[in-house]
């Protein structure tokens, strides 16, 4: 009679742990995967965020759930993670390294998934954001390389450099510095900054001459430049006037 006794006292326990959300074995269903640390972060472009993803996951009760297995998926962004996947420790916590990709902005996302280790089915995840800023800048170039104007008179679109990063991102907060190389004229201001699309403009005056060619220089660092060339012409219902030189034998 005691041995039924006791065998009918396990059965029950076990039938109430597995109504409190744990397997029959000791094992728990994870209910939720929770962010402890590494969510929204921000970093250059093609490098490793500062740092780690680390993510708890909990039963119904709030419980750590440990021994669990946990994927981690690059799932926008175009990076990568170190391993993939993490056991949970005695505290429920898996953490992974990440290096985002090469595209700026706030387009970088990493899911953190609790797996079935039989099926490989997600059961719960959870999801990491991060912000890629763009890298140093790598090159410059002219937004209209040809341009047109009147002589002696400010053409009338700005000058417009684009400076991006090894990638092709545009790179905001650079200094251009600008010179005109020939044609007299002149530019204005002599450096601007680029803006949050990478940009920076000046205003081109052209010089005097319809014969003499116009060029203007953006250059950003010691190695970096874009020409400008322009063509300076008459505007309808202008005239020549002869100054001199005329009528003579």
């Amino acid at each position: 009679m005691r041995t039924i006794a006791s065998a009918s006292a396990l059965l029950l326990g076990l039938l109430a742990a597995g109504c409190t959300g744990e397997l029959v074995g000791g094992g728990q269903i994870p209910a939720r995967v929770v962010v402890v640390s590494g969510d929204m972060q921000f970093a250059t472009v093609g490098t490793e965020v500062p740092q780690p993803l680390v993510v708890r996951v909990v039963d119904d009760r709030n419980r750590p759930v440990k021994n669990q297995l946990v994927n981690f998926v690059v799932t926008a962004g175009g990076g990568s993670v170190f391993a993939g996947s993490a056991i949970t420790n005695a505290e429920g916590e898996a953490r992974e390294r990440w290096t985002l990709g090469t595209v700026a902005g706030d387009t970088q996302r990493v899911e953190a998934r609790a797996v079935d280790p039989a099926t490989g089915q997600a059961l719960v995840f959870a999801v990491f954001r991060a912000v890629g800023t763009a890298a140093g800048a790598a090159s410059i170039s002219a937004v209209q390389p040809t341009m047109s104007g009147q002589p002696g008179t400010p053409i009338a679109d700005s000058a417009a450099a684009l400076v991006r990063d090894q990638y092709g991102n545009p790179v905001p907060g650079v200094t251009v510095n600008w010179a005109v190389t020939s044609g007299g004229g002149s530019v204005s201001p002599a450096s601007s900054t680029t803006d949050a699309q990478g940009i920076a403009r000046a205003r081109w005056t052209l010089g005097g001459s319809v014969a003499t060619p116009q060029t203007l220089r953006a250059s950003a660092g010691a190695s970096m430049s874009a020409t400008f060339s322009a063509t300076a012409a008459l505007g309808a219902g202008a005239t020549l006037a002869i100054v001199s030189g005329d009528g003579q034998t």
